[in-house]
């Protein structure tokens, strides 16, 4: 977390701070791969898209994921409560 914490406030740069953590996460937790990334609720997108597969010390980027393809993702952003709301239900029934 120090480290993290470090990257933030020396470079302010989103990307370093999201590799660092998920390089950090897959050392702590023994992991031999994981992915990181940032919701934008607003636009609906994945961005900042960072992964670590096996047997590789570096993380990869991705490409922009375009969140409207994904209507029953887009439709919890919107309406995050009405939808918990109907799982209990269905969950009930």
């Amino acid at each position: 977390m120090q480290k993290i914490d470090k990257d933030l406030h020396t470079s302010r740069e989103l990307s370093a701070a999201l590799q660092t953590t998920l390089t950090s996460a897959l050392t702590y937790t023994k992991v031999q791969s994981g992915s990181i990334m940032l919701v934008d609720t607003y636009y609906h997108e994945i961005d900042d898209i960072w992964q670590s597969l096996p047997g590789s010390d570096q993380c990869k980027p991705y490409s922009l994921i375009e969140l409207s393809s994904f209507p029953w993702f887009t439709d919890e952003l919107e309406e995050p409560i009405n939808h918990l709301e109907e799982r209990m239900r269905s969950r009930i029934n």
